[in-house]
């Protein structure tokens, strides 16, 4: 009961203060409960290896907690509320335990003189509640305040049930298997064989789930058109679909504008580069650039060219997004980002698919499988592509659903024009057995009777089983995905665990000492000074910059 009442009041006050996470999950119900019981754990603790220790010191004072908040509030302000609620439990003693310990170890009889008459009022008020309510265990603890915090709990649960059922129940039952096997047949590749009966109810439900997917435009298209033929299938007004359609009509036509503006500067500088992912995906996958929406454009330019790109966008008067410098981004990351104030449009410079010695693939690597385009230019092979897509998957944590129907529609586009088994040898040989079989395990599982994919999917999955190659079931379990977005988004858990997706131990162990200790150029780069015996101290500000960007970032 004492603890009840501890974490009852402790998660009202965690409501109160609007904690970000719902506490009503169980995780952060034993957060909380965590919390609430730390000082009398600790103190007790102390008073268990030292018997003269009172049990309730120095974690239930309040000198303890101004220094606590004094030191939060200046290195990390996102983490005050784990002191304001650890206080605020101490605190809830004052009924049940001497009102001296708010002051240990800074009291003497003579600074409390006037304690006793607090703890006599205290006893009195208790005392004249009527009956039961002040009633007293012989441990000193008063029942009132126990049954009080059970009853928070119980209502806090009662409530965040109803407000999760509420919240994540986007659609429930028979009718929401429904939607969504329709969706997942409307966007993939084989598309829809019958015109499925839809009314405005379900028009909105497929639309709210493409919009939580960025997938509203090819919601649009495919719904427009069925598989094969010319004839829309008879369905409710799509207004809502449409305008979407149109935005990214318009939005593909300034990104295009865009991409012939970077592309004609670089040939101009002697510098080669093609684009990647977004419109030209749409255009050799869907067959139409405006039913892929992107938020940026994406050009691929060689790694040795990086600078000499940097300086020629930078000239043209293309603002860098962040004030990262090159050289670090070179070392730490795959692109750099820019901004064109004509069209408001994001540019991403790559030179490398994904972080720098995850995968086994150069920039040089990338170069030598570009190939001409039917519509002139280049572009990357039809194998280079799932490469990209594959690695842009493992960079989001295998999460976008976008990203992985990119990779369904490749496979389809391709069933027949690639010898998988030999493609299989060359994925490994890149480091992405583990990336593309995991991959290949959401496809069979959101599309397990689908057509379209059957013989790609099987061979590219047998091929690397024979080779010996398994995806840890827990990485399959993890990294299950979810087309009803209803799971919570942990994003830096995520690309933790990601990690381990990687082939080679010595890239996962690499992967995550470089997460606090990067190659020292990158340090050199970002902090702009190249000296040697102040290097420690910038790996120790670099150290404490992430570490408070992902307290920060839950």
């Amino acid at each position: 009961m004492h603890i009840a009442g501890h974490i009852g009041f402790t998660l009202g006050l965690s409501q109160v203060l609007g904690v970000r996470e719902a506490p009503f999950s169980r995780k952060r119900l034993a957060a909380v409960a965590a919390v609430a019981l730390l000082p009398d754990v600790l103190d007790r603790a102390i008073h268990l290896l030292i018997p003269s220790y009172p049990l309730h010191g120095i974690f239930h004072s309040i000198p303890l907690y101004v220094l606590l908040f004094i030191a939060v509030s200046a290195a990390y302000k996102q983490m005050m509320i784990y002191p304001v609620l650890a206080a605020f439990s101490a605190a809830l003693d004052l009924f049940n335990v001497n009102p001296e310990s708010l002051l240990y170890p800074f009291y003497s009889e003579a600074s409390t003189a006037h304690l006793p008459v607090v703890r006599t009022r205290i006893e009195g008020f208790m005392s004249s509640l009527p009956g039961i309510m002040g009633y007293r265990f012989p441990s000193g603890h008063y029942l009132l305040f126990e049954a009080a915090g059970l009853l928070i709990i119980l209502l806090i649960l009662r409530n965040a049930g109803k407000e999760r059922s509420d919240e994540t129940r986007r659609i429930s039952g028979a009718k929401g298997e429904r939607i969504r096997n329709i969706f997942l047949s409307v966007v993939s590749p084989a598309g829809l064989t019958r015109c499925p009966e839809l009314d405005v109810g379900d028009v909105s439900a497929l639309t709210d789930m493409a919009l939580r997917h960025n997938l509203a435009a090819l919601l649009y298209a495919r719904l427009t058109r069925r598989a094969g033929e010319d004839a829309p299938c008879a369905v409710p007004p799509l207004e809502d679909l449409k305008r979407r359609y149109a935005g990214s009509a318009l939005r593909s036509v300034k990104q295009e504008a865009t991409e012939k503006r970077v592309q004609a500067l670089l040939r101009k500088g002697g510098l080669e580069s093609l684009v990647i992912r977004g419109n030209a995906i749409a255009r050799d996958l869907y067959d139409d650039p405006n039913c892929r929406t992107s938020a940026d454009v994406d050009i691929l330019v060689r790694q040795r060219d990086v600078f000499s790109a940097d300086a020629i966008l930078r000239d043209a008067g293309f603002e860098p997004c962040e004030r990262m410098p090159v050289t670090y981004c070179l070392y730490r990351i795959h692109h750099a980002e820019y901004l064109d104030r004509q069209t408001n449009t994001h540019i991403e410079a790559h030179w490398l698919f994904g972080v720098p010695g995850f995968f086994a693939l150069t920039s040089d690597d990338i170069w030598a499988l570009v190939v001409p385009a039917d519509s002139g230019g280049m572009k990357l092979s039809s194998e280079m592509q799932l490469v990209m897509l594959l690695i842009h998957h493992h960079s989001h944590s295998f999460r976008e659903l976008k990203i992985l129907i990119d990779i369904y529609w490749t496979l389809h586009a391709h069933d027949a024009s690639v010898d998988w088994q030999a493609c299989a040898g060359r994925l490994v040989s890149r480091g992405l057995g583990r990336t593309t079989l995991i991959a290949l395990k959401q496809i069979e599982s959101l599309w397990p009777d689908a057509p379209g994919t059957a013989a790609s999917v099987r061979l590219l999955k047998q091929s690397l089983e024979g080779r010996g190659w398994r995806a840890p079931q827990f990485l399959l379990t993890y990294f299950r995905m979810d087309p009803e977005g209803s799971a919570p988004r942990r994003i830096y858990r995520d690309k933790l665990v990601a990690r381990l997706a990687l082939d080679r131990w010595s890239a996962i162990a690499c992967s995550y000492a470089r997460t606090l200790f990067p190659p020292r150029e990158a340090i050199r780069g970002l902090y702009a000074d190249r000296r040697m015996w102040v290097l420690p101290l910038h790996y120790l500000r670099f150290v404490a910059w992430r570490v408070k960007a992902w307290i920060g970032s839950g």
